[in-house]
């Protein structure tokens, strides 16, 4: 460990012996201080800050040219700083939300932890904004720290990933409980979990957690501006027959001439092979473009589509993919609607999540 007498001129060795009220030359050497927490062991600095009170000089310090982005993540991410301390540092007016999102954008600082500062109390929805929403933050690196923090306890705290996400836990379609809408400047992260549903036509309702479709031709909507992202439920129906049953999500829809729908089927019985595939309507005009089969039961399945900015679709059944097509037919979108289709069945819905 390197000699700190720069830093008041004392003599320091330990970074234990810093003692910022006793010291009168410290407060105008943030550079200098800043400057050994670049050469010091990450713990013993992380071990410091946790120690000491002065969140606004370690906020002029970590924010200082001197401290490099990937030495100050290293530094928030150690055990010796707990994350109420590195939050409180960060919401700090003398950190910079630039510097703040380029510290969590470092591969030095783990999503887990930059997702336990940013769930802190002491780091205010205004800084974390500011900060997810910066620049210097990747997209990606912003969705990871989100996903660190993906927990159907904390929709409406901060938590779940996604653009759009529900699990109808509380049993509701309308008049949701626990709802989160983020703001706009966050909506390249995420938007709204537990979206308002609007019942277009027969019996919709949500009850023990589930979203449940049982009459004919049910269908439910809700809005989503959402084109290029990964689209993710779960489905099941209670029961199969001999004609025309299924369940189908309309994801990427302009309207009801112009869309992208996955069909699940349950036509066939329990044990037989029926439709599970991707299918696109243009001007009123339908078309399958991934055709595929699945085995029919009546369990859980989760239901998976990638869509990227070329317009490659991957069609996805409990993480086994069923096809790839490119298709950039329909370029905008303004909902996202399930339907019950065909004979009357009772389908069920669960876990969304657009991201």
């Amino acid at each position: 460990m390197g000699s700190f007498s720069t830093i008041g001129g004392g003599g320091i060795t330990k970074l234990s012996e810093l003692i910022i009220d006793a010291n009168p030359d410290l407060a105008p050497t943030v550079g200098a201080l800043a400057h050994l927490f670049e050469q010091n062991d990450v713990g013993d600095v992380a071990e410091f800050i946790d120690l000491l009170n002065e969140d606004a000089l370690l906020a002029k310090c970590i924010d200082h040219s001197n401290l490099s982005v990937a030495k100050a993540a290293s530094i928030f991410d150690n055990a010796n700083l707990s994350a109420a301390k590195a939050a409180s540092i960060a919401d700090d007016a003398n950190l910079t939300a630039a510097k703040a999102a380029s510290i969590f954008d470092n591969a030095n600082l783990s999503a887990a932890k930059a997702a336990s500062i940013a769930d802190n109390a002491n780091l205010t929805e205004a800084k974390l904004q500011a900060i997810l929403d910066n620049t210097n933050l990747t997209i990606q690196k912003g969705q990871e720290i989100v996903d660190a923090m993906s927990s159907p306890s904390k929709i409406g705290t901060g938590g779940r990933r996604g653009i759009i996400g529900d699990d109808w836990e509380d049993n509701k379609l309308a008049s949701r409980d626990n709802a989160a809408t983020v703001a706009t400047a966050l909506g390249k992260i995420y938007q709204s979990f537990r979206p308002e549903w609007t019942v277009e036509a027969g019996t919709v309702t949500a009850e023990g957690g589930n979203m449940k479709l049982t009459t004919e031709d049910a269908k439910v909507s809700c809005s989503s501006s959402v084109v290029t992202a990964t689209f993710k439920s779960n489905q099941k129906s209670d029961n199969c027959g001999s004609s025309n049953m299924g369940i189908l999500w309309d994801f990427i829809c302009k309207d009801d001439s112009n869309k992208y729908t996955v069909y699940f089927q349950f036509e066939s019985a329990e044990g037989s092979d029926d439709d599970f595939q991707l299918r696109k309507t243009v001007g009123g005009s339908e078309s399958v473009i991934i055709n595929s089969l699945w085995t029919v039961d009546l369990n859980w399945h989760e239901i998976k589509v990638t869509r990227d900015t070329s317009g490659n679709f991957e069609l996805f059944l409990d993480g086994v993919s069923k096809g790839t097509v490119t298709d950039t037919d329909v370029t905008t979108s303004s909902y996202i609607k399930y339907r019950e289709w065909g004979t009357a069945i009772t389908c069920y819905v669960n876990d969304l999540e657009v991201f």
